[in-house]
């Protein structure tokens, strides 16, 4: 009985040990970052700091955290304002700041629910081993609702799933060991689109233990991106850091050459029929035609921008 009591006790100092430092980069979000706040307001786990960068809004952001922290004097905010650097340099401001042994992201007009931080507490005080900690969440299309996508756990080797089968961790659901994100460096500043993506896959490549977590804590707005150019670019950066990696993955030689040259063409056709779909929605016909025929000229044996080129050509939605 008493050995019972004794672990008990040793679980719970475990669990008030862990403190999350919540970082959210904010960028004109006056009018959702009250409902972020609020989200993480509800927590049922108390242990946390909530630190803000302002990536110099143009809006009334800074009145809004003002007020808040005004209003609710016992929650845990901070916040500075920065000039607009991008996302990367907002995350970084933060971490930079952070008290917690563990850094947990929410983008701001992202969401938690209650026991987000009690469940990720109990796990990681349980497997202090763990580097990544990462969830699913529901998507709230603002066109269709609510939507559950699983998209399951990371398969090993965790740095070849994430390179050829693409980023299944949402910032809003990850939570990493704060010593292991400050020895990677980070956030990389020359991204702004992916760049969650390539610290994914620098903390994969030096071995990182990632842990997923199957329970649905989290909600984030599907968007349909309002910019052809801004698909561009982010479609261009997604390849870059693919392309990068995949050099890396060439020089370390342990896999077979023609295997990788087979998974890396299918991947990067994914990739670009990816892009062709977004255009596509947009209503940019050109772009989706011609994203189809660099998919299908990258990987011949992949069928869907066959059909995704076809119907570029005819204006036909899908």
């Amino acid at each position: 009985m008493f050995t019972i009591i004794y672990q008990w006790r040793l679980n719970n100092i475990n669990i008030e040990n862990i403190k999350f430092s919540v970082i959210i980069p904010v960028y004109n979000a006056a009018n959702f970052i009250k409902g972020t706040l609020d989200s993480i307001k509800n927590q049922t786990y108390r242990n946390y700091e909530v630190l803000i960068t302002n990536d110099g809004s143009t809006d009334s952001t800074e009145k809004v955290l003002r007020d808040y922290k005004k209003l609710t004097p016992n929650f845990p905010l901070d916040f500075t304002t920065q000039r607009n650097k991008g996302v990367s340099t907002a995350r970084n401001n933060a971490i930079s700041q952070a008290n917690g042994n563990y850094i947990a992201f929410l983008d701001q007009d992202d969401w938690w629910f209650p026991d987000k931080l009690k469940k990720a507490a109990e796990i990681l005080s349980d497997n202090m081993d763990i580097d990544v900690l990462y969830h699913e969440a529901v998507a709230v299309n603002w066109k269709k609702g609510s939507d559950f996508f699983k998209l399951g756990a990371l398969k090993e080797p965790i740095y070849l799933n994430l390179l050829f089968r693409g980023n299944k961790i949402g910032i809003s659901t990850a939570i990493v060991r704060k010593d292991m994100l400050i020895k990677e460096g980070g956030f990389s500043t020359s991204y702004i689109y992916s760049e969650d993506y390539d610290l994914w896959l620098r903390l994969a490549r030096i071995s990182a233990n990632f842990y997923y977590l199957k329970d649905f804590l989290s909600k984030y707005i599907l968007r349909l991106d309002s910019e052809s150019n801004k698909v561009e670019n982010m479609t261009k950066e997604k390849l870059e850091i693919f392309e990068h990696n995949y050099e890396l993955l060439i020089e370390d030689r342990k896999y077979n050459k023609r295997y990788l040259t087979r998974r890396h063409r299918r991947a990067k056709s994914v990739m670009l029929f990816g892009a062709s779909r977004r255009f596509y929605l947009l209503g940019d016909y050109g772009k989706a035609k011609d994203y189809s025929l660099r998919a299908i000229n990258t990987d011949y044996w992949f069928l869907k921008p066959y059909i995704g080129f076809f119907l570029s050509m005819l204006n036909l939605r899908r």
